[in-house]
């Protein structure tokens, strides 16, 4: 639900701030619907994605909610770019 969402956002907000860069150098890609995303939901994300140092927040347009099915080719790139991310901080 739209609340459940707000509520977890909310609490990931709070450990971010207590702790900035709480997932320190984890690859991490976080995907948002370009079509019917608010602001809020926007920004929600792009703080999500500034939870790791190297994180980034991609707003995909046209996409819709199932990014999946609608744009899989940018999912797929986003996995491969976190894959290839994490192999070369492994090294």
């Amino acid at each position: 639900s739209g609340t459940g969402d707000y509520t977890m956002l909310a609490r990931l907000s709070r450990a971010r701030k207590a702790t900035p860069n709480l997932l320190g150098d984890m690859p991490l890609i976080v995907l948002t619907r370009g079509r019917g995303s608010s602001p809020d939901q926007q920004a929600a994300h792009a703080e999500l994605a500034r939870m790791s140092r190297v994180g980034q927040h991609i707003v995909v347009p046209g996409a819709y909610h199932e990014i999946h099915l609608s744009n899989p080719d940018v999912v797929v790139k986003a996995v491969n770019d976190v894959v290839v991310q994490s192999r070369a901080a492994s090294k």
